[in-house]
């Protein structure tokens, strides 16, 4: 027979309760300072409040790590040695009685046993419960228990700087500074969890596409935003104000471009609201549009566009002139175009609805060829190629290998994709029938061997 079972078993257990009560405490204290809002403790801060003082001071100081692994590994060991010691005997004792092993192997049974159980109750009460609660009541909670914390570190400081102090120095071996941090959230990181935030519903699809048009903006040149100038309106410099009343009328433009001979040689705009001061009094038709058009600005094509919005904004201007490496003018952009380029198109009440894409039904598009391969790509969920071109246009151009003539429709098929040429206009695809046809199991076969290759 084993030995009695211990008759203090009471206090045996208010001492292991205890164990795990202090280890629930300092991983509260641990989850919660670490995850308070950090904007929320510095304007707390920045006001005098101290408690908020010293939560900052916690979390950039890494022994605050430190404290709470010496703490909590120190809780978890001696609650496993106390519990092994009392509650050995009477195992091994119970286990003797009907498996004749070896007393070392049962000894070793009954640590398993004994630690097992203790793990499951210290994982669920001392770890897991109070982590989640330090993790959604941060804020309150760290304001609470960061004095207690704090003072808890300063004694232990002699501990934890010891500790500190040899991981630092097995931490070079490795390559590591000792006074090394961890990389910030990188954009790929942010726009990864953007995407796990749509999938769960936490962030809308238009939200989702915001920030990442947002990330996008930081790469957008002038040239991907302006208005190409094959669809550039402008005036001669020769044209009176007449003309220009007449195309604001017809077109409903409030800013043209004049240009001198060709649209290479831009020489002003004219600011369909400078005729307002006319409005009442008397009007010379035949003016020129000199006496009224304002100081082109000019900006490269390779201009970025956070760059733009700012040099737009300063100068209190809405319109640029792009101009492209060999000093010709390659299209125009607003302020307009940039804001468009963040939020989406922006219809006011002179804008003519004018879809570049439009769908006829599930298979079939009807597609302007001025329209961007990128937001083809997108309407028809597939990959297409980006080379010397960036229209849907001088895509199917290159696909055909010659340019069509007006009154021509060549048929070409790009994987299950089929492009029928509809309109030829200045020497340029003016519109597009888009076809799809279903996706065969070699093609899909192919496809996939394809993307494994890349």
């Amino acid at each position: 027979m084993g030995p009695e079972p211990d008759s203090n078993i009471f206090l045996t257990i208010l001492i292991l309760l205890l164990f795990t009560f202090l280890n629930a405490f300092f991983v509260l204290c641990e989850s919660s300072i670490l995850n308070v809002n950090v904007h929320n403790m510095n304007k707390q801060a920045e006001e005098g409040n101290k408690r908020a003082k010293r939560i900052l001071q916690l979390m950039n100081n890494p022994k605050t790590i430190t404290t709470y692994q010496v703490l909590t590994t120190m809780f978890a060991f001696f609650a496993c040695a106390f519990a092994y010691q009392k509650f050995a005997p009477s195992l091994i004792g119970w286990m003797e009685t009907f498996m004749p092993i070896h007393h070392t192997v049962l000894s070793g049974f009954a640590l398993v046993i004994i630690a097992f159980i203790l793990l499951i109750f210290f994982l669920i009460f001392g770890v897991m419960i109070p982590r989640r609660i330090g993790i959604f009541r941060s804020d309150g909670v760290a304001m609470r228990i960061c004095g207690i914390y704090n003072g808890v570190c300063i004694l232990l400081f002699p501990i934890t700087w010891i500790l500190y102090t040899i991981v630092a120095q097995i931490s070079r071996i490795f390559g590591v500074a000792p006074d090394a941090k961890r990389k910030g959230i990188t954009e790929e990181g942010i726009l990864t969890m953007v995407d796990k935030g749509e999938e769960t519903g936490a962030i809308l699809e238009n939200e989702k596409e915001l920030i990442t048009k947002i990330f996008e903006f930081n790469d957008t040149t002038a040239s991907d935003i302006a208005t190409h100038r094959t669809d550039v309106v402008a005036v001669e410099d020769t044209a009176t104000l007449s003309d220009i009343v007449q195309l604001s009328l017809k077109g409903g433009y409030s800013r043209v471009p004049v240009y001198h001979e060709d649209l290479d040689n831009i020489v002003g705009i004219v600011y369909v609201k400078d005729l307002l001061k006319y409005v009442g009094n008397h009007m010379n038709n035949a003016a020129s549009v000199i006496d009224i058009m304002r100081k082109p600005y000019f900006v490269p094509e390779t201009k970025l566009c956070s760059e733009l919005f700012t040099e737009l904004s300063e100068r209190k201007i809405q319109i640029a002139v792009v101009i492209d490496e060999y000093g010709g003018t390659a299209g125009i952009v607003t302020m307009e175009d940039i804001l468009e380029s963040l939020v989406g198109n922006m219809e006011d009440e002179y804008d003519r609805e004018d879809q570049e894409i439009v769908k006829i039904d599930e298979t079939t598009y009807r597609m302007k060829g001025i329209a961007s391969i990128d937001e083809v790509s997108d309407e028809l969920d597939m990959e297409l190629p980006q080379e010397e071109y960036d229209t849907i246009g001088g895509f199917v151009v290159e696909l055909l290998g010659h340019l069509p003539r007006e009154g021509e429709h060549p048929t070409i098929t790009y994987k299950n994709v089929q492009f029928t040429v509809e309109l030829m206009k200045d020497n340029r695809i003016a519109t597009l029938l888009v076809e799809l046809f279903p996706i065969t199991d070699t093609e899909q076969t192919e496809a996939e061997e394809s993307a494994e290759q890349q």
